[in-house]
């Protein structure tokens, strides 16, 4: 999907314009498509189904038996992609959601999808975006509509970690994170409020993620899903034991029947 046109450069206001009493002078400013790329963007509207990379498509397609793709070739394939969707005809449009939609049938195939996704907007320099898809039509093949979200959010936080630089996989080949990556480290001391590190081993919050997979996995330094989920699991526990000791009593209505 080509998401910027070269053909036409682009330009800021020219002339002169008064701020505050002052006359500013706004020179002729052209925008490459690098710049435009590397500024930070918000997308609020964006189809997952409708960004899918050809090559993708293809592989996808040949794994789930889908033989009715315009192409097989990926530059072919993205060639026809990009003419139905500037054909100016509604249904040459809608005829291009009939293959994704087909090849988004499986855990694979949306966790792959989601996963690139996330990656691609992160290539094109989005720092947020709302991605809609009906998750009604991707259970086909047997998956429930639970099962389409979880995969789906499952791809996205590891194209975001991918995109970060710390994704990685266990010995089942599942999605983890690298624990003695820099890249964890810097990232996580990225978003904390606080500046405190240890001497032996940097910031806080690395310190944390290290000390839960020690405790709640197996030590190896890659914290996987279900040492996560684990360690999500106590913390949970141990907040919400004050309530299940001192909240709120539940109430328990029995009915009866007498009949004379």
């Amino acid at each position: 999907m080509s998401v910027f046109n070269n053909s036409r450069p682009w330009s800021l206001a020219t002339g002169r314009h008064k701020l505050h009493g002052t006359s500013v002078s706004l020179m002729p400013t052209q925008l490459s498509a690098d710049s435009v790329v590397g500024a930070p963007k918000v997308l609020l509207h964006d189809h997952l189904d409708g960004g899918l990379r050809p090559q993708t498509i293809i592989e996808l397609a040949q794994k789930v038996g889908y033989g009715a793709l315009p192409a097989t070739d990926a530059d072919k394939l993205g060639q026809w992609f990009r003419d139905s969707a500037d054909s100016g005809s509604l249904e040459r449009y809608i005829e291009t959601f009939d293959h994704t939609i087909a090849v988004m049938q499986t855990v694979e195939g949306l966790q792959r999808v989601a996963r690139e996704a996330a990656e691609d907007l992160a290539d094109d320099g989005v720092v947020y975006a709302e991605i809609r898809w009906a998750p009604e039509q991707h259970v086909e093949q047997g998956l429930s509509l639970e099962q389409v979200v979880d995969c789906v959010l499952s791809g996205f936080r590891q194209g975001e970690a991918n995109a970060a630089g710390l994704g990685t996989t266990d010995a089942q080949g599942n999605f983890a994170v690298d624990l003695s990556s820099p890249g964890v480290c810097a990232t996580w001391a990225g978003r904390s409020n606080s500046s405190q590190t240890t001497a032996a081993s940097g910031p806080v919050d690395c310190v944390m993620l290290v000390r839960a997979e020690q405790r709640y996995g197996n030590g190896d330094g890659i914290f996987t899903k279900s040492e996560y989920t684990r360690a999500f699991s106590a913390w949970y526990n141990l907040a919400h034991a004050p309530y299940q000791f001192y909240g709120q009593g539940r109430r328990i209505r029995v009915g009866l029947e007498v009949v004379l």
